[in-house]
């Protein structure tokens, strides 16, 4: 085996030396150059953790010869493990720098400049290092982390791919590919094999783990998965500690640990950098807020907007002034819902000039974390209910209209949910199914987003651009006497309205609907119907059909909107 060959070995682990080796100058090896001996020695003390030992032996092989690339990459991964980041670089500088075509000094510059937060410079190295060695599984690994943290998930899919065919056994590469599986593309079965097979591969790897307490997550095995992501978390040793914990969080939310879980749920700003949002104002942490004036500003979604705009009546009970900024959407209905506040609707990139024709402001704080501070325990749910209030005139229009053109009790209901990125395949329902509950003596209204120009299922009414206007939804919501709905906006809408809403949930859901009961904390009149997890939509379905005979009765029945 040649020096390269050795080296290789070494540096990679896998490398199947003698215990102890030597510690003076290296044995003589039939036709090796003295650097070349000395570079291996430096590896091998490198490998098993002898770091002084290591930095003296690439040393010796730089005196030897100062332009001795393998050395000067031997001598960079010392540093690193020392911390020495900056020294670290320079090697790895004159290792490209003597040999351009040393893969593996291009994919370590591309490792620090990232773990510095140097992005740009970080994906210019490691595509030089695959551009060198296209196997290299590493370089491909750590490319395709830095192209799905910026949302180039198809890109990054493909390198995990390349990673593992080059390099069967490297662990982070499938829990990598997993987890972009099922987060970005809902492709559970093959993300959980990947992750599966990283759990096999490095069950003890921090970041493999947390993505193996993800999977467990989603196989409702809660109490199994909080303690992963709790060991995960106190090694220390975590890519990303603050998601971890959120994580962790979502689940003690799930399951009803509102204090504990919203603690760790304010991780979710620093999980996720590019959502953070800052008006130039002091964070509430709290504080008092008689005679104060406190802006409440909008992240997430429209749905999770509605969910935590619960909370607003308590904040506006305890501020001197509320100011609201909300989704330009829900302008109207935030209005008329709290007259008491400020509200302003916009886009999240607007400029914050519009706040200073509020009068002077004392907090800001995001939507997502007042449930912190209002919502601990699960008898501070719901506070005022119903928080949301639609035109009153307009939903007697949207009631007359319904009579008029309907026939019998009027169900709103929609059947898709999430994107891609928020496993919308598991949540929605295939449009074909709809057959099984559209009982013909009832009206049915589509209250699907984005349904208005595509093909709906026969039997179901369509008012188009209604979904677009949430203001004109909600009077619709209001004229209705059931919302049926997967998991979407439209629960959210139809239970702050104080709205009977029949909620369609997978084997795996979100947090926010708890586990086991078929209500959840944030509206009274929700009534859930869940899969089991081994269980497809028909039985669902049947449940539902039967609900909606003992309900309403048989063929005939009048509405019983009011």
């Amino acid at each position: 085996m040649g020096f390269r060959e050795l080296l290789k070995g070494w540096l990679s682990g896998r490398q199947g030396a003698q215990a102890g080796g030597p510690r003076g100058a290296p044995a003589p090896a039939q036709g090796m150059p003295e650097a070349d001996r000395w570079c291996l020695e430096g590896a091998e003390h490198l490998a098993k953790g002898r770091l002084e030992e290591a930095e003296q032996a690439v040393a010796r092989a730089l005196e030897c010869r100062h332009d001795h690339a393998e050395a000067l990459l031997v001598q960079s991964a010392v540093f690193m493990r020392q911390q020495r980041l900056e020294e670290a670089t320079d090697s790895l500088v004159l290792a490209t720098h003597f040999r351009p075509d040393l893969a593996e000094a291009h994919y370590h510059l591309g490792v620090i400049a990232a773990a510095q937060g140097r992005r740009d410079e970080a994906e210019d190295s490691l595509r030089r290092a695959i551009a060198r060695e296209p196997l290299h599984a590493k370089a491909q690994n750590a490319l395709g982390t830095l192209l799905s943290e910026r949302g180039d998930v198809e890109e990054a899919v493909s390198c995990f791919y390349r990673a593992i065919t080059a390099r069967p056994e490297l662990a982070q590469a499938h829990s990598n590919l997993g987890c972009l599986l099922i987060t970005e593309l809902d492709q559970f079965e093959e993300g959980a094999e990947h992750i599966s097979t990283a759990y096999r591969l490095a069950p003890d790897a921090p970041d493999v783990k947390c993505n193996w307490a993800m999977l467990l997550q989603y196989r409702g095995q809660y109490h199994t998965a909080l303690a992963r992501w709790s060991e995960a978390i106190e090694s220390g040793a975590l890519t990303n500690e603050a998601k971890a914990r959120l994580d962790r969080a979502l689940v003690l939310l799930l399951l009803g640990n509102f204090r504990f879980g919203w603690e760790g749920y304010e991780k979710r700003i620093e999980a996720d950098r590019g959502a953070v949002r800052d008006f130039g104002l002091p964070r509430w942490q709290g504080e008092p807020l008689a005679q104060k004036a406190i802006l409440v500003y909008a992240e997430q979604g429209v749905g999770d907007e509605i969910m935590f705009a619960s909370c607003l009546p308590d904040v506006m009970r305890a501020a001197g002034r509320v100011v609201v900024e909300c989704s330009d959407r829900l302008a109207a209905l935030f209005r008329r819902s709290f007259p008491g506040a400020t509200v302003h609707g916009g886009k999240r990139d607007d400029p914050a000039g519009w706040l200073a024709g509020c009068g002077p402001v004392d907090y800001q704080v995001p939507i997502g974390s007042l449930p912190r501070y209002f919502r601990l325990e699960r008898e501070s749910f719901p506070g005022a209910y119903p928080y949301l209030q639609a035109d009153a005139q307009r939903v007697e229009a949207w009631r007359a209209r319904l009579r008029q053109e309907g026939n019998g009790p009027a169900i709103g209901i929609s059947w898709r949910g999430g994107t891609a990125r928020t496993r919308g395949q598991m949540r929605s329902l295939a449009p074909e199914f709809l057959a099984k509950i559209l009982r013909p003596d009832f009206t049915w209204v589509s209250l699907q987003h984005g349904a208005d120009d595509t093909p709906v299922p026969a039997g179901l009414r369509v008012y188009p651009g209604v979904t677009r206007d949430l203001d004109e939804l909600a009077a619709l919501m209001g004229a209705l006497d059931l919302v049926v709905s997967v998991d979407n906006t439209n629960v959210h809408l139809a239970g702050a309205l104080g709205r009977p809403v029949w909620v369609l949930l997978s084997g795996i859901s979100e947090w926010r609907y708890g586990t086991g009961t078929d209500t959840m904390p944030w509206y009274p009149s929700a009534r859930l119907f869940r899969c089991n997890q081994d269980e497809d939509w028909d039985a669902i379905l049947a449940t539902l059909v039967l609900e909606l005979e003992h309900l309403f009765g048989q063929p005939g029945a009048q509405p019983i909107s009011d």
